[in-house]
């Protein structure tokens, strides 16, 4: 049975595995440093958002972090154990939408910041820049299935392997740097807002792309030491 002190000993392991500070744990997850203090000391109980947001944050399953299980991602239930559950594609469709939340999440406060330049031009090439992104996963994904066809890829394979696929990226890419470059010149104010105004606008997806911004870093980071 899940108690108080569970939860708040594993929420405050969890920060210090990760060997941050308190005040940048409070600020990534959207609360107060005296309110993640409370939760950590099991002074206070948070709601479900909260419990949401920190199991993202910190890559756990809400039974692990709520004392439930040992197993980090989860303990596997049989989807008869589940009522309204007859095979496993709520499953996945669940893991799936769990997976996509982060990116998703970015994208939406992402495109909040560039409607507020009021440049259609920034826009359409962010748009493109990451539409093409998602045309090369898809055309990757269903190479591997050459039975299933969306029925809509008429490009060459060779040119799509040979990395005109990748060029295209990079020249989308290159458009959106330039879009906002002549954003800038004509006197657009590319004013962002800083980290504690982002976490109060946006509350609920701050959390995520933080974590995206921190765990990409990592990644490129590592790539530097090796």
């Amino acid at each position: 049975m899940m108690t108080n002190q569970d939860f708040s000993h594993t929420l405050s392991a969890l920060r210090k595995e990760r060997g941050i500070s308190q005040r940048t744990a409070a600020e990534e997850l959207g609360i107060s440093q005296a309110l993640l203090s409370h939760y950590e000391n099991g002074i206070r109980e948070p709601g479900l958002a909260f419990v949401i947001r920190a199991c993202d944050y910190y890559r756990v399953s809400a039974d692990y972090l709520l004392g439930r299980t040992t197993e980090r991602e989860g303990a596997a239930v049989h989807p008869a154990a589940v009522p309204g559950v007859r095979s496993g594609r709520q499953r996945q469709r669940r893991e799936a939408t769990e997976a996509a939340r982060p990116v998703i999440n970015a994208v939406s406060l992402l495109f909040d910041l560039l409607a507020r330049l009021e440049n259609a031009a920034v826009l359409s090439a962010a748009a493109r820049y990451l539409s093409t992104a998602v045309y090369l996963l898809l055309r990757q994904l269903y190479q591997w299935d050459p039975a299933a066809s969306l029925g809509q890829f008429s490009a060459d394979d060779d040119a799509i392997s040979s990395g005109l696929g990748d060029a295209e990226l990079q020249l989308s890419r290159g458009r959106y740097l330039l879009s906002l470059r002549d954003c800038a010149r004509e006197g657009a104010n590319l004013s962002l807002p800083n980290r504690e105004t982002l976490r109060r606008e946006f509350p609920a997806a701050y959390p995520y792309v933080s974590a995206i911004v921190r765990d990409t870093e990592d990644r490129i980071s590592a790539r530097l030491e090796e």
